[in-house]
């Protein structure tokens, strides 16, 4: 087995074997859902234009955000606090109710 093609590995790992496989029936499920929707709109139209043009759909904003935002995220910094983010939010809220006194965190002996 040490001249396999493929390099099982880190599949030794059981964190890392469940996220492998938790990602790969998502991937699964997406791909199983856009044939979904483009078999719908062949069924609900028998038209190969409405599933093209649905299918194309699908595709562009993939393919848009993929070349356009893949380099501007590339060129941030990840690692930097940002409060201005949506996802920072709750957080500073949070941050906000521990320096008013009005969320106390449990403290754990």
């Amino acid at each position: 087995m040490k001249n396999a093609l493929i390099d099982v590995t880190p599949l030794r790992v059981r964190e890392f074997r469940r996220l492998w496989v938790g990602r790969t029936f998502s991937v699964f499920g997406s791909q199983m859902t856009l044939v979904a929707v483009l078999f719908q709109v062949w069924q609900s139209t028998s038209s190969t234009i409405w599933t093209g043009a649905v299918g194309l759909a699908q595709a562009v904003p993939l393919i848009a955000c993929g070349l356009i935002l893949g380099p501007v995220i590339d060129r941030t910094d990840r690692f930097r606090p940002d409060r201005t983010r949506p996802e920072s939010y709750p957080q500073a809220g949070a941050d906000l109710g521990r320096s008013r006194g009005i969320v106390r965190p449990r403290r754990y002996a």
